[in-house]
């Protein structure tokens, strides 16, 4: 005897909904899987490519100090290095050389005195010497039978001229003298201690211990006073 009825048709078609439905909620709960899966990786990008940003920054950053620590180093050495400081004084040197002037005169040169002794002893005989310096970034040309070129010895307390060497004797030169351009020429007189004035040579007398000055002239372009004492 054959027990298996077939059911009626209403409990088939239930079955079929109710596997329907599963499928569906299959469905759905994956696509919800799917999408909670990409959102997550969604996140995770931007951290990644937050966290690639912070280490680039990271890595560019000893860069910029690197630059500084040059930087600092560098004016450190430019203010304690010889060479610079000499580069900034060169400079100077070379602005000051352009500010020659490119003309000489008489006036332009720079007449200097000295003595061979700043005290003589009683029977010492002093040596005087005159320095020549043309300063400027031309030649100084001189005629010297108009300009004569002298040394002259004062007293210091009376500031009285005592002697000249050209009083009794002949200037070191008469004629047309040249200085060059950024040099030094130098001359020197020998004095006998024995006073003199222009020709008066026949009654001289010899001066008396006590302190003076040198004068070395060109023309009206004298030096500075040059200090001695004579015992």
């Amino acid at each position: 005897m054959n027990t298996s009825q077939r059911l009626p048709e209403i409990y088939y078609q239930r079955r079929r909904v109710a596997a329907a439905v599963a499928l569906v909620a299959g469905v759905l709960v994956i696509i919800l899987i799917l999408s909670l899966l990409n959102k997550d990786k969604t996140q995770e990008q931007p951290s990644v490519q937050a966290a690639l940003t912070q280490s680039t920054t990271q890595q560019a950053q000893p860069s910029s100090v690197q630059e500084t620590t040059q930087r600092a180093t560098t004016s450190a050495s430019a203010d304690a290095e010889p060479s610079t400081s000499r580069e900034v004084a060169s400079s100077t040197t070379k602005a000051q050389a352009n500010n020659v002037k490119g003309t000489c005169e008489l006036s332009d040169l720079i007449v200097e005195a000295q003595t061979d002794q700043a005290d003589y002893a009683p029977d010492a005989l002093p040596t005087f010497y005159m320095t020549v310096k043309n300063p400027t970034a031309a030649d100084c040309i001189i005629d010297m039978s108009k300009n004569v070129m002298r040394f002259e010895v004062y007293d210091l307390a009376t500031n009285a001229r005592l002697w000249a060497d050209v009083d009794c004797n002949p200037a070191v030169s008469t004629d047309v003298e040249t200085f060059a351009a950024g040099e030094e020429r130098y001359f020197e007189a020998k004095w006998s201690r024995l006073t003199s004035a222009p020709e008066r040579c026949g009654d001289r007398v010899p001066v008396e211990a006590g302190d003076y000055f040198l004068h070395t002239v060109i023309g009206e372009n004298a030096s500075a006073p040059y200090t001695f004492s004579m015992q």
